[in-house]
């Protein structure tokens, strides 16, 4: 996971000058509850590329605990939630 993160990182500071995107779609839908470890590697993630990602669209899964951690996850970012892949890929082409 380490060696994961350390890429990420490391290719967020080789693109820190890039045009910022305006929409990115994390389809959650197949993944289940993740341990808190996880949950902080994710925040990670999302905090290198916060300044290069202007919305997040989250297609939620079925999972209560699963959407309860993803929506804490992104507490403080402009993420929308999304219980449909329709709705989700409107919203991603509007």
């Amino acid at each position: 996971m380490q060696c994961y993160l350390a890429a990420l990182r490391q290719r967020a500071a080789a693109s820190a000058g890039a045009s910022p995107i305006d929409r990115v779609l994390l389809d959650m839908q197949a993944c289940t509850v993740q341990s808190q470890m996880v949950i902080d590697s994710f925040a990670g993630i999302i905090g290198n590329y916060a300044a290069q990602i202007r919305e997040y669209g989250i297609l939620l899964p079925e999972s209560v605990l699963l959407k309860l951690q993803i929506k804490r996850l992104m507490l403080g970012t402009s993420a929308l939630f999304f219980e449909n892949e329709a709705e989700a890929l409107r919203w991603l082409e509007s």
